[in-house]
Protein backbone atom coordinates (compact mmCIF):
# COMPACT_ATOMS: atom_id res chain seq x y z
CA UNK A 1 0.00 0.00 0.00
CA UNK A 2 1.16 3.89 -0.71
CA UNK A 3 0.81 3.88 3.48
CA UNK A 4 3.67 1.48 3.93
CA UNK A 5 5.71 2.67 0.98
CA UNK A 6 5.63 5.87 3.14
CA UNK A 7 6.33 4.72 6.10
CA UNK A 8 9.10 3.02 4.58
CA UNK A 9 10.56 5.74 2.97
CA UNK A 10 9.95 7.88 6.42
CA UNK A 11 12.22 5.23 8.31
CA UNK A 12 15.15 5.54 5.21
CA UNK A 13 14.75 9.23 5.43
CA UNK A 14 15.09 8.79 9.25
CA UNK A 15 18.42 6.60 8.82
CA UNK A 16 20.37 7.61 6.29
CA UNK A 17 19.42 11.65 6.45
CA UNK A 18 23.20 12.70 6.45
CA UNK A 19 23.58 10.95 3.20
CA UNK A 20 22.50 12.16 0.13
CA UNK A 21 18.83 11.19 -0.74
CA UNK A 22 17.06 12.24 -3.98
CA UNK A 23 12.93 13.06 -4.51
CA UNK A 24 13.44 10.46 -7.10
CA UNK A 25 15.15 7.81 -5.41
CA UNK A 26 12.99 7.67 -2.57
CA UNK A 27 9.88 7.67 -5.14
CA UNK A 28 10.71 4.96 -7.00
CA UNK A 29 11.29 2.90 -4.01
CA UNK A 30 7.87 4.08 -2.85
CA UNK A 31 7.19 2.77 -6.32
CA UNK A 32 5.20 6.23 -6.77
CA UNK A 33 5.68 9.64 -8.86
CA UNK A 34 7.61 11.75 -7.84
CA UNK A 35 5.44 14.62 -7.46
CA UNK A 36 2.73 11.91 -5.92
CA UNK A 37 5.08 10.96 -3.59
CA UNK A 38 6.03 14.29 -2.09
CA UNK A 39 2.14 15.58 -1.71
CA UNK A 40 1.68 11.77 0.21
CA UNK A 41 4.37 12.36 1.88
CA UNK A 42 3.67 15.99 3.01
CA UNK A 43 0.08 15.50 3.87
CA UNK A 44 1.11 12.33 5.51
CA UNK A 45 3.75 13.64 8.26
CA UNK A 46 3.13 17.36 7.75
CA UNK A 47 6.63 17.98 6.01
CA UNK A 48 8.28 17.31 2.52
CA UNK A 49 11.06 15.01 2.75
CA UNK A 50 13.64 17.61 2.20
CA UNK A 51 12.06 19.83 5.25
CA UNK A 52 12.52 16.53 7.39
CA UNK A 53 15.92 15.19 6.26
CA UNK A 54 17.17 19.60 6.68
CA UNK A 55 15.33 19.31 10.34
CA UNK A 56 16.92 15.80 11.41
CA UNK A 57 20.02 17.36 10.21
CA UNK A 58 19.95 20.04 12.50
CA UNK A 59 18.81 18.51 14.90
CA UNK A 60 21.79 15.78 14.89
CA UNK A 61 24.52 18.83 14.47
CA UNK A 62 22.85 20.63 17.78
CA UNK A 63 23.86 17.14 19.71
CA UNK A 64 26.81 17.38 18.40
CA UNK A 65 27.88 20.56 19.05
CA UNK A 66 26.97 20.54 22.53
CA UNK A 67 28.91 16.88 22.79
CA UNK A 68 32.18 17.65 20.75
CA UNK A 69 32.34 21.73 21.76
CA UNK A 70 35.87 22.21 20.23
CA UNK A 71 35.14 20.71 16.88
CA UNK A 72 34.78 23.53 14.47
CA UNK A 73 31.62 24.37 13.17
CA UNK A 74 32.16 24.06 9.75
CA UNK A 75 33.15 20.38 10.54
CA UNK A 76 30.15 19.33 12.35
CA UNK A 77 28.36 21.11 9.36
CA UNK A 78 29.96 19.29 6.68
CA UNK A 79 29.12 15.46 8.50
CA UNK A 80 25.62 16.76 8.68
CA UNK A 81 25.37 16.85 5.25
CA UNK A 82 25.37 20.52 4.85
CA UNK A 83 26.39 21.91 1.44
CA UNK A 84 28.32 25.15 3.36
CA UNK A 85 28.71 26.41 6.73
CA UNK A 86 26.20 29.50 6.13
CA UNK A 87 23.51 27.30 4.34
CA UNK A 88 23.84 25.32 7.98
CA UNK A 89 23.99 28.39 9.97
CA UNK A 90 20.39 29.62 8.31
CA UNK A 91 18.52 26.53 8.98
CA UNK A 92 19.94 26.25 12.37
CA UNK A 93 18.82 29.45 12.87
CA UNK A 94 15.10 28.86 12.04
CA UNK A 95 14.77 25.76 13.83
CA UNK A 96 16.63 26.75 17.23
CA UNK A 97 16.20 30.56 16.99
CA UNK A 98 19.79 31.47 17.30
CA UNK A 99 23.08 30.68 15.14
CA UNK A 100 24.95 27.48 16.00
CA UNK A 101 28.06 29.46 17.94
CA UNK A 102 25.19 31.15 20.24
CA UNK A 103 23.89 28.04 20.72
CA UNK A 104 26.76 25.99 21.97
CA UNK A 105 27.69 28.87 23.58
CA UNK A 106 24.25 29.37 25.31
CA UNK A 107 24.70 25.61 27.23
Amino acid sequence: SDLAALARTHERIRREFRDKLSIMALAREAGMHPVSFARAFRALYRASPGELVRRLRVEWAAEELLRRPEEPVARIAAEAGFYDQSHFARAFSARFGRPPSRYRNAR
